[in-house]
């Protein structure tokens, strides 16, 4: 469940490998070709604040 924050004016994305979403409020679904050595990143369009890093892994289960 996505909520933006009142400070935080700017869209929001989420971008994984040179791939990029923009976030609606509430629920959001997302898929990307997968690569293993990249992060999924939260924040600004094709962002790669370490901050803001999900560390995902590509296991199926």
């Amino acid at each position: 469940m996505f909520e933006r924050s009142a400070f935080w004016k700017e869209p929001v994305y989420v971008s994984h490998a040179g791939q990029t979403q923009e976030l609606t409020q509430g629920e959001n679904w997302f898929s990307f070709a997968w690569s293993p050595t990249e992060d999924v990143y939260c924040g600004t369009e094709k962002g790669r604040y370490k901050g803001r890093a999900l560390h995902v892994s590509g296991d199926r289960r």
